[in-house]
C-alpha cells in the first residue's frame, strides 16, 4: 500500500494525535519505507531505528529527509543498526 494508507491505518490503531515511542525500519526496500515520511511528518516520534545500509531510491530519500527534519525539529533519536541487507 501507499503512504497515505499506511498513515490512515496507524491514525485509526493508535489515534492521529499519538506519540510513538520506537519506530523501526528493518530495512531499506520500498515496501518497507513507504509512508515512514507521512508518519514521522504527522505524528511525535521519539526514537528512529533504521539500517545503516544506504540505498539510493526516491522512497530511501525521502525517509532520510523525514528522519533529518525530526531530528532537527523534535530532537528525535536516531539509530542506525550495522550489517542487513547489501542491495
Amino acid at each position: 500500500g501507499g503512504g497515505s494508507a499506511t498513515l490512515a491505518k496507524i491514525d485509526e490503531l493508535i489515534g492521529a494525535d499519538a506519540v510513538i515511542d520506537l519506530l523501526v525500519i528493518s530495512h531499506t526496500d520500498a515496501d518497507h519505507l513507504s509512508g515512514a515520511d507521512e508518519v514521522l511528518a504527522a505524528h511525535t516520534v521519539r526514537r528512529i531505528v533504521r539500517p545503516g545500509h544506504v540505498r539510493d531510491s526516491y522512497a530511501w530519500r525521502e525517509f532520510e529527509a523525514a528522519v533529518r527534519r525530526v531530528r532537527e525539529g523534535e530532537g528525535a533519536s536516531i539509530v542506525a543498526r550495522r550489517g542487513g541487507q547489501k542491495g
